[in-house]
């Protein structure tokens, strides 16, 4: 009886880590996929603003993004 309760708790400490481990897992995913987005978004308006006749604005955001 002991050693079924031993295994019950095994089990039970292997779902819970396997759950942790699995949100760790989606929460890096969405954090990357925003980022990526974000960055994209970025590149989209420093390139606009270049492209507009404002390059000096655009050269100076750039700038700025990269630090």
């Amino acid at each position: 009886m002991d050693e079924r309760s031993d295994t019950d708790v095994s089990i039970e400490v292997y779902k819970v880590v396997f759950e942790t481990w699995r949100s760790q897992v989606e929460s890096y995913w969405q954090r990357s996929n925003y980022f990526a987005a974000f960055e994209t978004a970025a590149l989209t308006g420093c390139w606009y603003l270049v492209e507009h006749k404002h390059p000096k604005v655009g050269i100076f955001v750039s700038i700025l993004g990269r630090l």
